[in-house]
């Protein structure tokens, strides 16, 4: 009697032993909390999102999207990598390839709006961080035709409309692009106005502070 119960009680006290080693395995596998984004370089503005505050660099995000996301699907997105080339100069926008990977194909199309101040002279090797829209965009979709990138970011400039919708902004070689309120349509001072009365002292700080 004696023997079969220290039996069942040392095999009872086995299986706990066993319980307590593989939940404390899983806990410190899965349930530890998340580690803290890299914080970004200096210089380099708050990338932010109205769902998920400051972003951290997700190139291999991008990238992911780029390959397993619908056409037009969107999503905010900061990057950083190297310009490649110049693919189309337009009078109201420039169209830029950067690449954000290893490969071959780890590329994205930035689309800059003219209207938020002049880019310098693009040239391939340039180092940038892009903050912005990201939209798949491996098909054409109504009046919009594909990228040849597979995927854009787009609203890379302050917001000068006011609203919910956060600023982008184009950084190349350590200088920031797309911080000047619009001039679209020959309405810039009235614009000037808007832009800073709807950002404040935000949109003051990228003007002055990183121009």
């Amino acid at each position: 009697m004696s023997t079969y119960f220290s039996r069942k009680v040392g095999g009872r006290r086995a299986l706990q032993t066993a319980f307590l080693v593989s939940f404390t395995w899983f806990a410190s596998a899965f349930l530890q909390p998340a580690a803290e984004a890299a914080p970004l370089p200096r210089g380099v503005p708050p990338c932010l999102s109205n769902q998920h505050g400051a972003l951290p660099f997700m190139n291999d995000q991008v990238l992911a999207w780029k390959k397993e996301t619908p056409n037009q699907w969107q999503a905010r997105a900061l990057i950083s990598g190297q310009v490649q080339s110049l693919i189309k100069k337009r009078k109201t926008h420039m169209h830029v390839k950067v690449k954000i990977g290893n490969g071959s194909r780890d590329t994205i199309e930035v689309v800059y709006n003219n209207a938020f101040g002049a880019l310098p002279r693009i040239q391939a090797g340039m180092i940038t961080e892009v903050c912005g829209d990201y939209i798949t965009a491996r098909a054409k979709a109504g009046p919009y035709p594909p990228s040849p990138e597979g995927a854009i970011i787009h609203w890379v400039h302050i917001n000068s409309r006011g609203g919910e919708h956060e600023d982008g902004f184009f950084r190349i070689d350590g200088v920031v692009y797309g911080n000047r309120p619009s001039e679209v349509g020959g309405r810039g001072f009235r614009n000037l106005v808007d832009g800073f009365s709807a950002l404040g002292q935000r949109a003051g700080a990228y003007f002055f502070q990183y121009e």
